[in-house]
């Protein structure tokens, strides 16, 4: 058995790049996919309610199964106006893992060099895309020929932000997004200056 819980992302103030805080409040544990997505709709049409939101995401849990914070069996992410932007089916839960079999070329959402907005540690970060998950083609070879298997973890955008947008990190492919605000001049500049790098780097295999 399972349920289906709806968290909203917020945003806190100031919004300004290149990042701010963000807030995830949970708003109802459901009981099919269906009634979790119609709770969502209906929030949605409170003007009031939606004044700072960013994202919401459903989570498939397992009942009576042990599971930290965010594990699940699938995921999915919406934007403010309840269209789906992505999901995944691979299991997080501990005692229920589950293979990641990799993303088609349209499952990629973002390319290496897209600025975007991503979600970590409380933040919303303005970076650019290094690098993107892998293939399915990249998936199967690496399932089938090495010792361990990819997990939900491999299923990441790796990206550049902070100080000169020279630090990598990587992301849940879920908790990336297109940037929703107008970038200072700037920090254009920087961006700019730092893909030009980054794409030397992989011009020249130096990374």
């Amino acid at each position: 058995m399972t349920v289906f819980q709806l968290v909203m992302v917020l945003f806190t103030h100031p919004r300004r790049y290149p990042r701010f805080g963000t807030q995830v409040v949970q708003l109802i544990i459901a009981s099919s996919l269906e009634k979790a997505e119609d709770y969502m709709r209906d929030y949605i049409q409170e003007p009031n309610l939606m004044e700072d939101a960013y994202a919401f995401f459903i989570r498939e849990i397992p009942v009576d199964v042990p599971a930290d914070g965010g594990a699940c069996l699938s995921e999915r992410v919406y934007d403010i106006h309840g269209q789906l932007l992505d999901c995944r089916s691979c299991s997080s839960v501990p005692s229920m893992p589950g293979i990641f079999e990799g993303r088609t070329p349209e499952q990629i959402r973002f390319k290496p060099g897209d600025i975007v907005e991503v979600v970590a540690c409380g933040e919303v970060h303005l970076a650019f895309v290094g690098s993107v998950p892998p293939s399915c083609e990249e998936a199967e070879v690496f399932n089938r020929d090495t010792s361990i298997q990819m997990d939900h973890f491999d299923d990441s955008y790796m990206v550049f932000n902070g100080p000169g947008f020279t630090h990598h990190m990587h992301i849940d492919a879920l908790w990336v997004f297109p940037p929703r605000f107008k970038i200072p001049p700037y920090l254009m500049k920087q961006i700019d200056h730092a893909r030009r790098v980054w794409s030397r780097r992989l011009d020249t295999n130096l990374c």
